[in-house]
């Protein structure tokens, strides 16, 4: 095990704790149990360690390899981060009734297109900027909604739309958000709404590198997906995006559930 400690006028560096043997420390069966499944942990888990500094810290690679190679029978088990499910083949209504004063809507649909900067952006021109179809028309324009934004889960390859809507509005809205979709998928796409879809996703990836956080979020998602994008190279993808594309990603959705959240009655008291 390993701690931060810096010298004046220094890198920071990492400098070795000494622990007390596992001979010389006493256990509960659970305490036993506990070390055994981090040893499982260490022997089979696939690790990523991600360092954010001013400056390189060349030997702190080699020094966690050398770590991670002293683990004897070290076999990683594959994990699959893209894991979508298929579509249901008749849509399912959930309902739930619970003692709130909104009801809440989500309806989800399921896709197999492989462009993924088609979908996201398709999802955010859907329904995730203030200038979106849902946003101008459903929430503005029609008053059906409360709230009621779209976003693409790109790892079951699933779109969303969440609203919050009063109780006789929910049939209304359900079909509003669905002709929302609909004219994306006949062409209905204003140069303004690519424009301010585009900026959108601009302002996001140049935000990529304010903090550490980001940095490391936006890596570990490159790396669950496989790719080694920077997020200057991931804007150019987006840019390349067509409004046949866009189209295409919409036509491929299919409604595979409705999440409805129904306000229940309370009894007086």
């Amino acid at each position: 095990m390993t701690q931060r400690s810096t010298k004046s006028g220094s890198m920071p560096f990492l400098r070795p704790i000494r622990l007390p043997s596992p001979a010389n420390r006493q256990r509960s069966p659970a305490t036993a149990a506990a070390y055994a499944a981090f040893q499982e942990l260490l022997r089979t888990a696939q690790i990523e360690i991600y360092f954010v500094g001013p400056a390189a810290v060349p030997q702190l690679a080699d020094t966690l390899k050398q770590a991670f190679a002293a683990i004897e029978n070290r076999s990683v088990t594959p994990v699959q981060f893209l894991n979508p499910s298929p579509c249901k083949a008749e849509p399912a209504v959930v309902r739930e009734a619970l003692p709130v004063n909104q009801c809440k809507m989500v309806m989800g649909w399921k896709t197999t297109y492989p462009d993924r900067y088609a979908l996201k952006m398709m999802a955010m021109l859907l329904g995730g900027t203030p200038s979106s179809k849902l946003f101008a028309n459903v929430r503005e324009k029609m008053s059906l909604c409360y709230y009621c934004a779209a976003n693409y889960n790109e790892a079951k390859y699933f779109m969303q739309v969440d609203s919050g809507i009063e109780t006789e509005n929910l049939d209304t809205a359900q079909d509003a958000i669905a002709a929302q979709l609909d004219a994306i998928c006949k062409g209905d796409i204003t140069d303004a709404e690519m424009d301010s879809t585009m900026m959108t996703i601009h302002n996001t990836l140049c935000g990529i590198g304010d903090t550490a956080t980001s940095y490391i979020s936006w890596y570990f998602g490159q790396f669950c997906r496989g790719t080694k994008l920077t997020p200057a190279e991931e804007e150019e993808n987006y840019r390349k995006v067509t409004k046949e594309d866009l189209m295409a990603a919409a036509k491929s959705m299919q409604l595979d559930t409705i999440y409805i959240m129904e306000c229940k009655e309370q009894e007086a008291e």
